[in-house]
């Protein structure tokens, strides 16, 4: 009977070792488990992580492209704005051009009747110059476009700018 019991604890302790052997297997197990589900875990994480990066990323990249496509719009609808701009100034220097031709037609048409001088008639056309070009101030119409115009020296121009102002002065009017 003691040797039963002999044997009853042996294999008590037996059993106890075993089921402690085997606990620490599966606790071992249980805790690799935890391990690579916590590095599959971390993995999943990272790649959650550059997804979102890289869907930043792209978001970034659209946002800038539609800052410069709303530059470029902006910037074609100014060119296409100054090109009207200068196509409307141009038309208005034209009409201004045309009757500046009118006005020096009349005025040749007026000194072919009055039968003036070519002096008279050069002193008139620079008063007209003083006119269109120096908003009616003789001194701010320079010789050289006189000279220009006339094809004279710069003491005939210079002579002519006088009595052009002094014709204005007395109220010439073309």
């Amino acid at each position: 009977e003691r040797q039963a019991a002999e044997k009853r604890k042996l294999a008590a302790e037996a059993d106890q070792v075993a089921a402690a052997e085997a606990q620490a297997v599966e606790t071992q197990a249980a805790a690799e488990a935890r391990k690579a589900a916590a590095e599959a875990d971390r993995a999943a994480a990272e790649t959650e992580k550059a997804a979102a990066e890289t869907r930043r990323a792209a978001a970034e990249a659209d946002r800038k492209k539609t800052e410069e496509d709303s530059r470029r719009e902006a910037a074609l609808a100014d060119i296409a704005r100054s090109r009207k701009e200068a196509a409307e100034a141009e038309k208005a220097a034209a009409e201004t051009r045309r009757v500046a031709a009118e006005i020096n037609q009349r005025a040749v048409e007026a000194e072919d009747a009055a039968k003036l001088s070519p002096r008279e008639r050069a002193v008139r056309k620079v008063a007209r110059l003083i006119l269109q070009k120096a908003g009616g101030v003789a001194g701010n119409l320079p010789l050289s476009d006189i000279q220009g115009a006339l094809e004279v020296s710069p003491g005939t121009a210079s002579e002519y700018r006088q009595e052009a102002a002094e014709l204005l002065a007395g109220g010439y009017r073309p």
